[in-house]
């Protein structure tokens, strides 16, 4: 992976367009002025092999090298040095299957616990430069797949794709035997008043909408394929319960199980186009054991 101090990458001008460096990555290239500004004061440009700054001309079929600058993680960040399962690794995003009890991120006054410290660390170890910031996220007792991008306008880029791609796809077993073979749920989500953790469906909240399919049903549970179409706090969670049937060991929206420690909910696949090279990425993180054991071998 990269140890230099900048991700890398040319784009070829295409040919109609006319204008400036700043022009065309701020039009054509959707770059927000935030990423503009730290290319323009830490990064490098070339065209046709030459240095350039962000006023050079550009004509079609020029080639346009960008040498974006990594930023380093905060300074309260400490590695924790704790491996990681990589799912998917380039100069510009690492996909990481998060196991259930780790944060995503630290937490105020947390030091070392959470798997983007783990990341920094492996980063460390393979002596490569790279940030983490999170383009996905999951709850902490939620298991699978997280993406972090190594620099600013790859997070930038991706994170407003996956809002259009619906890639995102979960596994999820639920308490009780579901009768409808599949059904979408569209309800919005808001925070339940006097809670900052707590989430329900009301009719002032934001959109939310989840479709799941029925894959295996036992006598006490009901196995799921969920896919998302909008990303809100616990949206799994909250609209499974508001159906009546809870995701398994779920404490704050259903009730601890004999059988699984936390909420048997995991990212199991994501699938979307490349910030940078727009090739189509489809990423599967397998099952957990504690989910696993709970469901016929057939259908993990």
């Amino acid at each position: 992976m990269n140890n230099e101090p900048f991700a890398s990458w040319t784009w070829t001008v295409h040919d109609d367009f006319q204008g400036t460096v700043s022009a065309y990555v701020k039009t054509v290239r959707h770059m927000s002025s935030r990423s503009v500004k730290l290319l323009k004061s830490c990064g490098k440009i070339r065209v046709n092999g030459e240095r350039a700054h962000m006023g050079s001309l550009l004509q079609g079929k020029d080639r346009l090298k960008i040498h974006y600058p990594f930023i380093a993680p905060p300074a309260h960040f400490k590695p924790c040095a704790l491996a990681v399962e990589i799912l998917f690794e380039d100069d510009h995003l690492i996909a990481v299957n998060k196991s259930s009890g780790v944060k995503t991120l630290p937490g105020q006054g947390e030091r070392g616990v959470s798997l983007a410290e783990q990341v920094i660390y492996y980063f460390q170890q393979t002596k490569q430069n790279g940030g983490v910031h999170p383009v996905s996220r999951l709850d902490q007792f939620t298991s699978g797949i997280v993406i972090f991008a190594k620099h600013r306008f790859a997070h930038d880029q991706l994170h407003k794709r996956l809002q259009e791609e619906v890639g995102k796809r979960y596994v999820a077993i639920v308490d009780g035997k579901l009768r409808a073979e599949e059904q979408t749920i569209q309800q919005p989500i808001a925070r339940k008043e006097g809670s900052i953790i707590e989430r329900t469906v009301s009719s002032g909240g934001d959109p939310a909408m989840t479709h799941y399919r029925k894959v295996w049903t036992g006598h006490d549970r009901t196995l799921l394929d969920i896919k998302l179409y909008t990303g809100r706090t616990h949206q799994i969670r909250v609209h499974m319960a508001s159906i009546g049937f809870p995701i398994t060991g779920d404490t704050l929206y259903g009730n601890a199980s004999s059988h699984i420690a936390r909420q048997a909910l995991h990212c199991k696949s994501n699938t979307f186009t490349h910030p940078i090279t727009n090739d189509r990425l489809h990423i599967e993180a397998p099952l957990p054991v504690d989910m696993l054991n709970m469901i016929p071998e057939n259908y993990s």
